[in-house]
């Protein structure tokens, strides 16, 4: 996706929503294209199916941490975000695989 959009629920606000996107540059001459991108991730629930999958993936990932020595999870995952802390070993593993994959 190459669009953002803003959610207000302030009718009051659209105006200088309107002004600001401006005053930003975000009026392209093909904003067509890039709203047809929110119209289909917003038809159909598309969007909250993404949003569960992402938020199952973060849980599984954080199921996962939870048997590694010394992983730690800071906060119980609520969202598609997740915070630990890992051992130096597995840093510096996950580094190592990063580097082979850039090779």
């Amino acid at each position: 996706m190459t669009a953002d959009a803003v959610v207000s629920f302030d009718p009051a606000l659209a105006a200088e929503l309107a002004f600001r996107a401006k005053r930003a540059g975000q009026l392209t001459s093909k904003m067509r294209f890039q709203t047809a991108q929110l119209d289909a991730y917003l038809t159909d629930g598309l969007w909250l199916r993404n949003a569960r999958r992402a938020n199952e993936m973060a849980t599984r990932l954080g199921d996962g941490l939870k048997s590694i020595a010394g992983a730690g999870l800071l906060a119980t995952p609520q969202a598609n975000i997740l915070f630990c802390r890992l051992p130096q070993h597995v840093t510096e593993g996950l580094l190592d695989a990063v580097r082979r994959l850039r090779r």
